[in-house]
């Protein structure tokens, strides 16, 4: 018995066992259990020391110049002691958790799956079959990449429940080793258990003929490229083998039970009964096996389709890039930070001159050049993201299979089977859209990593793989064909359907209306508060309420217009296979996402909407952790109706 198929209480303790070497003289995996690189100590330690500086400097910036103004110097320096102390305490514990988490994860490849070993406290172990593996990703640190190491993230299925598994530093070569024995054994199972089941519908086919009698070992064993032989219902002879090839529409040739003769491919059985149509459904399911499991892909396959990004687009993406936002709210408060810690160090009378200076006529130029500058700081700052994020990008179709690898600093390779895609969603910010570029995304099942928490993943990369961050929209048709062309054809411009006009009035009601009525309520309370305090100055009174509603009249002109803008650009049409559903103000966003791909749809009214005689139809996929809906509101119910009859299946036509 291999050491695969023994109980689970009988295996051997991975601690007892003597790592060898990863890797064979040919380059495969050498059977056994394998450590990680003992780099994973040192990098461990690096990121443990980086999250407690950071977030040290978060936490106690603005609190030291508190410290010093209440406690004094000298107490403030024996806090300022006993946080180092607590900071070489937490690195040496950092530096003895990653050791000993280095020599007790192992990971092994058997015959059947991978094993993964890992855990302190809790020992964990982790079986995962080849037939299961959807996809293997790396990505790799700055640190990791002088190293030569990567992180392997191992993805299943998908979905709420599942987490993809991580083996942390290893090697790049060891890293692609492992990927392409697991890819190839994954074949080899596949082409097995796709034989498995030809076999067993042979089995079934001849007991159905009224040769009950005949054994296991009678019937001939389906390989795993041939079609599993039939017999003649009248002698119980094997058929010739021509007869019993799968058709050019994929379906079985078809015998009359009385004749024993192939029926016309048109041509159905008048009442199959329960056994035909089991026996039928095996062998239709043996012959799709290959594409559920094993995905057509291959190790080797060979490079169909690959383009990267130029320098002009690559900059262009980082001036549109709605990332600035986040940029500057982060050194909003960093400054605050270092703010507190130079006023704990008594600089503070720097900062407050200054700004005490900042509107002296004599200053204010160089005050105005500071905020300027900041600006072109910020902006700078955003061009070095998104060069460091998006360099050396690289996209590629091989096979069934969808790569792309970008990073400048920290590298990562992403990889997905093209029948984990489920839809294609078309970003435009508003400068994007101004420029006449988006950004084209595929919308895939994913998992969340086995040690990090869903939501912060999901908040920091989102779902989904980027195969192009910045392109013109008249090149998407062409990058669609060739990256990803089981998502070519979807409707064209002429086709789209705009929506009724009642549904202009109800988003101006609700995306200008309601939020204005909130702004003016606010400023309402404003005056109110003004008026009840008798200390406030006086040149208050006329001048805040003023600002205050001239900057929500602002805003309110500012939905107005966005209001219009969703009405006149939210559109939405079906062809044979394909739902494109787009919608956005200043900003748009399109979604297309095929029939075979909607796991359910629906329509929904609520009371207003039931009385404007509208509805808003959703349309939900497997994409992301819990699958993803997408919806649009406001369709007559003619068009929702319309829309469901689409989605129900219908019988296939021969």
């Amino acid at each position: 018995m291999s050491r695969s198929q023994r109980p689970f209480q009988q295996q051997v303790s991975p601690q007892s066992q003597r790592p060898g070497p990863t890797l064979l003289p040919s380059g495969g995996i050498a059977p056994g259990p394998h450590r990680i690189h003992p780099a994973y100590v040192v990098i461990n330690a690096l990121q443990a020391i980086i999250s407690i500086v950071v977030l040290g400097f978060v936490g106690i910036g603005s609190g030291l110049s508190y410290l010093f103004a209440e406690s004094g110097p000298l107490a403030s320096l024996g806090v300022i002691l006993i946080l180092g102390f607590f900071f070489v305490v937490v690195v040496v514990l950092s530096i003895i958790f990653a050791i000993v988490y280095y020599r007790r994860f192992l990971w092994e490849i058997t015959e059947t799956d991978i094993h993964i070993y890992s855990g302190i406290i809790f020992k964990k172990q982790v079986h995962i079959p080849f037939q299961r593996v959807q996809s293997i990703d790396f990505n790799a640190q700055i640190v990791e990449r002088i190293l030569g190491l990567v992180k392997l993230k191992i993805e299943t299925a998908g979905g709420a429940n599942n987490r993809g598994v991580i083996i942390p530093a290893l090697k790049l070569g060891e890293a692609e080793a492992l990927r392409a024995e697991v890819f190839a054994r994954k074949q080899v199972s596949a082409r097995q258990q796709e034989a498995d089941l030809q076999k067993k519908a042979a089995t079934m086919r001849a007991a159905r003929s009224g040769f009950s009698g005949l054994g296991q070992a009678d019937v001939p064993a389906a390989s795993a490229t041939q079609v599993a032989p039939r017999f003649d219902p009248q002698t119980g002879q094997p058929l010739p083998q021509a007869t019993a090839v799968v058709s050019s529409q994929g379906e079985h040739a078809r015998f009359d039970p009385q004749t024993g003769q192939p029926l016309p491919q048109s041509a159905k059985a008048a009442s199959p009964s329960a056994a035909d149509t089991f026996v039928q459904n095996i062998g239709d399911g043996a012959e799709g096996l290959r594409g559920i499991y094993a995905d057509e892909f291959w190790e080797d396959a060979p490079t169909e389709y690959e383009y990267g990004l130029t320098a002009k687009e690559l900059f262009l993406s980082a001036i549109s890039g709605d990332h600035y936002l986040v940029i500057f709210l982060v050194l909003i408060g960093l400054i605050s930070q270092a703010a507190g810690v130079l006023e704990f160090f008594g600089f503070n009378y720097l900062a407050e001159d200054v700004i005490s200076r900042g509107f002296d006529t004599s200053t204010l130029p160089i005050f105005i050049f500071f905020i300027v500058g900041f600006f072109i700081f910020v902006l700078i700052l955003g061009i070095i993201n998104t060069a460091i994020s998006y360099g050396s990008f690289k996209a590629r179709r091989r096979g069934g299979r969808i790569e792309v690898e970008r990073g400048l600093l920290a590298r990562q390779y992403k990889g997905v089977s093209i029948s984990r895609v489920q839809s294609v969603e078309i970003r435009q910010g508003f400068i994007r859209r101004l420029m006449g570029y988006a950004e084209l995304k595929l919308l895939t099942i994913d998992s969340m990593d086995a040690n990090s928490n869903q939501q912060n993943a999901q908040a920091m990369q989102g779902s989904g793989l980027i195969i192009h961050p910045f392109v013109k929209v008249d090149k998407i048709e062409g990058i669609l064909a060739g990256i990803a062309s089981e998502f070519d054809g979807r409707p064209t411009e002429t086709e789209f359907k705009p929506l009724p006009k009642v549904a202009l009035r109800r988003s101006i009601i609700r995306r200008s209306i309601i939020p204005g009525l909130i702004y003016a309520i606010c400023v309402y309370g404003v005056v109110l508060l003004l008026t009840r305090i008798p200390s406030a100055p006086s040149f208050l009174m006329p001048t805040v309420p003023l600002a205050l509603g001239g900057l929500a009249l602002f805003l309110f002109i500012l939905q107005l217009i966005g209001a219009i803008l969703w009405y006149r650009h939210s559109v939405f049409a079906y062809n044979q296979d394909m739902l494109t559903l787009r919608q956005g103000g200043y900003s748009r966003m399109t979604i297309v996402i095929p029939r075979r791909k909607i796991q359910w749809a629906a329509t929904h009214q609520n009371p207003f909407q039931r009385r404007a005689k509208v509805a808003t139809i959703s349309a939900t996929t497997a994409a992301g952790y819990r699958g993803t809906i997408s919806t649009l509101r406001d369709l007559s119910l003619k068009d929702a109706d319309s829309f469901l009859e689409w989605v129900r299946p219908h019988p296939r036509q021969n």
